[in-house]
């Protein structure tokens, strides 16, 4: 625990932001289109926590998929084609309108 918080203080000092920061808070200003990803079995960001940023995105444009059996780092890799098949049509069914959102 002392080494986790020294880490994440002295990581906020040389990046400049707050260690405290809620990522939950900070998804409510988010008006934006948004393809959420999780994989179930990630162990750094619990599967529940995603779900509740995801929960708290203002935007009505958003999407979330599950990739089972995916962790933190490998969704491209087990999603497969039906993975990128989603991202590039949230892409094309989000294109920006004349004059933005």
């Amino acid at each position: 625990s002392f080494l986790t918080t020294y880490i994440s203080n002295r990581a906020a000092t040389i990046a400049d932001f707050d260690p405290a920061a809620s990522s939950i808070k900070a998804c409510e200003s988010i008006h934006q289109p948004i393809f959420y990803a999780h994989g179930d079995a990630d162990k750094h960001i619990s599967f529940q926590y995603g779900k509740a940023n995801f929960k708290a995105i203002a935007s009505t444009q958003k999407e979330f998929h599950t990739i089972p059996n995916a962790i933190h780092t490998n969704l491209w890799a087990v999603g497969g084609d039906t993975y990128f098949q989603k991202v590039v049509s949230f892409i094309h069914n989000n294109q920006p309108l004349k004059g933005g959102y």
